[in-house]
Formats: C-alpha cells, structure tokens, sequence
C-alpha cells in the first residue's frame, strides 16, 4: 500500500474538507480525492462519505484513522531516532604538504579540525620538494 494515500486520507480525516486538505498538502482537490478513491478500493471498504457540507469518515475510515496515526506517530519517532544520531569521522588522514605550508598554515587549521573530531588522527607529512610557481 501506498503511504502518499494513508497521509491524504489523514489529512482529509483531521481537515474534515477534501478542498482544506487539498491546500494543506499543496495538492489539487481532484488529486486528493482520486486518491481516496484508490485507497477505498484497496482497502475494499469506504472510509469517508463526501457530503456538500465537508466529509465524514465512516466506521472503516475511522478505525483507520486511528491505525493511520499510529503509524504515523511510529514513522516520525523512527525518523527523529536517526536524524538523532551524529556520525562520527575516524580513523587516519595523512596530507602531504611543502614544509613551509604544513608548518605555517595547515597545522594550526588541521588542529581545529582534529578538535573538533576526537577519534580522527592527521597527520601532517612534509615533502622536501621545489615548486615552480612559474
């Protein structure tokens, strides 16, 4: 099943309007309700009588809401639990670098860096080389 289809279908359930979910979703009403159309046949039930007056969900549509919300509150626990997690950087870097830029400029910046990350090791390695900046 189609998760796009059970957020609709909430949306139209708490809205209580197919139009008000339409703007709440930034979706066009007509999307919404094929939508739920194609969610009832699906589930093989109708879930939502549509009235002139807004909609009303049905005892399907609200046994469904109640599952729905639970599995919505399941999904947003789930993604606020990893988007909790940091990764940390480790392991070993080793930069080569002419010996006036490792000891003037790099150090002091790869010291900041390395502060930041505890479980990272750099190490600078000076290369006794002439460049021609010709």
């Amino acid at each position: 099943m189609d998760w796009d289809r059970f957020r609709i279908f909430l949306a139209v359930a708490r809205q209580g309007q197919i139009l008000a979910a339409a703007r709440q979703l930034g979706l066009n009403h007509a999307t919404v309700g094929r939508q739920l159309t194609a969610l009832e046949h699906d589930l093989g039930t109708k879930l939502i009588e549509r009235r002139t007056t807004g909609s009303e969900l049905t005892t399907a549509g609200r046994e469904l809401m109640i599952a729905a919300e639970t599995a919505e509150s399941a999904f947003l626990r789930a993604g606020t639990a990893v988007s909790n997690q940091t990764e940390t950087i480790s392991g070993t870097v080793r930069v080569g670098v002419p010996d006036g830029l490792g000891n003037y400029f790099l150090a002091s910046e790869m010291a900041a860096f390395a502060a930041q990350h505890a479980d990272l090791v750099i190490q600078l390695v000076p290369l006794p080389r002439t460049f021609s900046l010709s």
